[in-house]
C-alpha cells in the first residue's frame, strides 16, 4: 500500500482551501481598511470645519452670534483634540 499519494492529495486539498479562503478574505480586508481610513479622514475634516466655524464666530464682533455658539469660546475642551499638522 502506498499512502504517500493520499497524504499528498490531502495536503494539496488543505492548501487549496487555504488559498480559496485567502482569495475571499482579501476584498473584505481591503473594504474594512478602506472604510476605517475614510471614517478617520471624515472625522478630521469635521474637526477642521468646527475649528473654522469657531474662528469665524470669535472674529465676529456680534454678541448675538457669540452667544449662539458658546462652545466656540472653549475650543480646547470641546474640539481641538487633533493637532493641526495631522489635519
Amino acid at each position: 500500500m502506498d499512502l504517500s499519494g493520499d497524504h499528498t492529495k490531502s495536503t494539496k486539498d488543505f492548501w487549496d482551501k487555504i488559498r480559496t479562503i485567502a482569495i475571499a478574505a482579501i476584498p473584505i480586508v481591503i473594504a474594512v481598511v478602506g472604510n476605517s481610513f475614510s471614517a478617520s479622514m471624515k472625522e478630521k475634516e469635521i474637526r477642521l470645519k468646527t475649528v473654522e466655524i469657531a474662528i469665524t464666530v470669535l472674529r465676529s464682533r456680534s454678541s448675538t452670534i457669540i452667544q449662539a455658539f458658546p462652545w466656540a469660546r472653549q475650543p480646547k475642551k470641546n474640539f481641538l483634540k487633533t493637532r493641526f499638522h495631522q489635519l
